[in-house]
């Protein structure tokens, strides 16, 4: 129970009063409700960004040319990223940490093979040892454009040059 001032008289008055005892108004002390009309605002607005950042990734995903290799990378990048991380973090036999930040999708090179294949290659990670001594990671992730999955993977110490 805190103490705070009046609406009306501004003198001190219980948090929890239903009436003032000085001047005799309800509700003395205002309630707190503004921080959670504001976090809902927030929420309800980076939630609408986000569906337009989505759209303009679909629009940009059916925009590519066919022999534009970047473009061709870049669309399928995160879809790639999602299915290699876990193959990553199964591969670490005790600790791992991931040093990107979420906005680099763990892969800092590509090759586009063929028509169906892209290699993507990274090193975000560093595997920890039996002593905790963390190491830098090289992973190489081949995506099936196709098929829409990872068809080989390979993970070695070291990072790229």
């Amino acid at each position: 129970m805190a103490l705070s001032k009046c609406k009306e008289c501004k003198k001190e008055v219980s948090s929890e009063a239903k009436a003032c005892p000085h001047c005799g108004v309800s509700s003395p002390v205002p309630k707190k409700g503004g921080c959670l009309v504001l976090i809902v605002l927030v929420g309800v607005i980076t939630f609408l960004i986000s569906r337009c950042g989505e759209n303009d990734a679909k629009e940009k995903k059916q925009a590519c040319d066919a022999g534009d290799k970047a473009c061709i990378s870049e669309k399928y990048k995160r879809e790639a990223w999602n299915l290699c991380k876990p193959i990553i973090e199964r591969s670490a036999k005790f600790d791992y940490e991931f040093t990107d930040n979420w906005l680099d999708g763990g892969f800092t090179r590509y090759v586009v093979q063929d028509d169906q294949t892209i290699r993507y290659y990274g090193d975000k990670v560093k595997f920890a040892n039996g002593f905790n001594a963390k190491t830098p990671m090289t992973y190489l992730c081949h995506y099936d454009i196709k098929a829409k999955k990872i068809t080989d993977f390979s993970i070695s110490q070291g990072r790229i040059n």
